[in-house]
């Protein structure tokens, strides 16, 4: 069974509120944020974290991946649904990061063996003129 995302009936606002529930315990986890259903958390002591995206969660549902959308390479985190416990699981990144430019869709099985990421790479060329009067 695949995560629920339900989007706040408001129309026409920049921002949505989302529920995120487990198949497995069926507790939701309600987001407030932007409408890409990420949001920001603050640790103790004010320093900001990273923004995460939920992404997938296990087939058993006490686990739920997320990842660090606003850093590249990406982080992929597992949750630990009941304790809340984050641990780090790979940096998403192409072998090439010439020009890596932001991973924006992240997939993870149902066993959480296989991940599969996209990403956007933004190159230019230079060309140098000789000659010009």
């Amino acid at each position: 069974m695949a995560a629920t995302f339900a989007p706040s009936p408001r129309e026409g606002s920049r921002s949505s509120s989302r529920a995120l529930r487990s198949p497995r315990t069926g507790v939701a986890s309600r987001r407030s944020g932007p409408t890409s259903g990420s949001r920001s958390t603050t640790s103790r002591g004010g320093r900001s974290r990273a923004s995460f995206a939920p992404v997938d969660f296990t087939s058993d549902g006490r686990t739920l991946f997320a990842y660090a959308y606003t850093t590249v390479p990406a982080s992929l985190f597992r949750i630990d649904v009941e304790s809340g416990r984050q641990t780090f699981e790979a940096e998403l990144a192409p072998p090439d990061r010439t020009g890596l430019y932001a991973i924006p869709a992240v997939h993870v099985s149902m066993d959480g063996t296989e991940v599969a990421y996209s990403f956007v790479r933004i190159l230019s060329e230079l060309y140098l003129v000789d000659g010009l009067k």
